[in-house]
């Protein structure tokens, strides 16, 4: 049988994602959203900046924003929950598990003075 398509595909990409030490539902997880960009992930994650790999989330999370930040136009933590991971509607849990995380990547990829962040963790705090 001829090996091809999706299937083939996510298997091969899940092998590159448990080689770099994402966790495998993680990484299920982003090789479904992401399809054909995944390899894209897969460099920013093996390229982070400095300045983002203290945040205190997994860092496959924290590459996720960056990788939105470079790519999907996010602007707002909650637009990153909602529109990004759709955890805010299919695993509250884990976004509030990681919300501050996402916040605090986002204060320094946009550089966020103290007022903004009050503001953004205020807006996001709403939605839980």
């Amino acid at each position: 049988k001829r090996l091809g398509g999706l299937r083939w595909y996510a298997q091969k990409e899940l092998v590159n994602f448990k080689l770099a030490g994402i966790p495998e539902k993680a990484a299920n997880k982003m090789i479904r959203i992401l399809g054909a960009n995944a390899s894209r992930y897969l460099k920013l994650y093996h390229n982070l900046p400095a300045s983002l790999e203290a945040v205190d989330i997994p860092k496959w999370m924290t590459t996720w924003v960056y990788y939105c930040d470079q790519f999907e136009m996010i602007c707002k933590p909650e637009d990153f929950i909602i529109r990004r991971t759709g955890d805010l509607f299919f695993n509250i849990q884990e976004a509030n598990d990681m919300k501050e995380g996402i916040l605090e990547c986002m204060s320094i990829l946009y550089d966020w003075d103290f007022a903004t962040m009050v503001k953004r963790r205020k807006e996001l705090n709403s939605f839980f």
